[in-house]
């Protein structure tokens, strides 16, 4: 251990390294560039663009902003799997913690952060910016540490909410594994739930809420010989959200085969 201050890195020094695409550095339009660190920031809108600082100490703490532009990002400390976190913010946050790491040993390490808006949940989120690190240690050049050999992949397949902390790429084969993303805005998603009796009925009902309230239910005859459907929908608006025609097919074979097994076992 030769050095246990700590150090704050800018962005525009030799030593941040910067890749996957030409990320800009004039903002003069911007009128918030004042209030980043010595006023300087590196921003892109690449997906998988990168930057990259390297050290030698123990932790480290990297700063940007969180903006009502800004998306998905991934963050790896010695190429370890990459956690995501959400940059997005309705109000502006301006020299924003990004990620912060705990407990590494004194030694030689690099951080990289990488822009990741392909895997937002919507398109308009796209920017990232990094504006400084702060570390306990002193910066090096990262030609003493390996290459970046990793890459971030689509975190989709986890469960997600909105609360923005980090969360690892991968589950760990929890069946029930919950990770967060960011921005889910659920004001436009119908609730959708599908209820069954707990003995086998031919009866199978769906409900689709949202703006209005629409129920659709497929009901088969106790003779067998006929099948009759009803549907009512109630609502301000005339453009009332549909059920699928395919799903709602596939849910009347169901209902129909179940009736069928109820008569076969009775």
């Amino acid at each position: 251990m030769s050095d246990s201050q700590q150090s704050n890195l800018d962005d525009a020094s030799d030593l941040f390294q910067f890749g996957g695409d030409t990320w800009g550095v004039d903002h003069t339009k911007d009128p918030w560039t004042p209030q980043y660190h010595e006023a300087t920031f590196h921003t892109t809108t690449v997906h998988l663009a990168w930057s990259r600082i390297c050290w030698e100490g123990q932790d480290i703490s990297i700063y940007g902003a969180k903006r009502d532009n800004h998306g998905l990002y991934a963050v790896s400390i010695d190429n370890q799997e990459p956690v995501f976190a959400d940059g997005f913010s309705k109000k502006e946050q301006i020299q924003a913690v990004l990620y912060s790491s705990g407990g590494l040993e004194w030694g030689k390490h690099q951080l990289t952060i990488w822009n990741t808006n392909k895997f937002n949940f919507t398109k308009n989120p796209i920017w990232l910016d990094v504006d400084f690190a702060s570390f306990t240690g002193s910066a090096i050049s990262c030609n003493e540490l390996p290459e970046i050999s990793i890459t971030p992949s689509d975190p989709s397949g986890v469960n997600a909410t909105s609360t923005g902390s980090a969360f690892p790429t991968k589950s760990t084969g929890a069946v029930n594994a919950t990770a967060t993303l960011p921005q889910v805005n659920t004001s436009s998603i119908a609730a959708f739930s599908v209820t069954t009796a707990p003995s086998v009925s031919p009866t199978t009902t769906i409900l689709l809420g949202s703006s209005v309230t629409e129920s659709v239910s497929t009901s088969m005859s106790s003779s067998g010989n006929e099948t009759q459907a009803s549907a009512a929908a109630t609502g301000p608006s005339s453009s009332a959200i549909r059920l699928v025609a395919g799903i709602e097919g596939q849910l009347a074979l169901l209902a129909l085969a179940s009736w069928w097994l109820a008569r076969v076992f009775q």
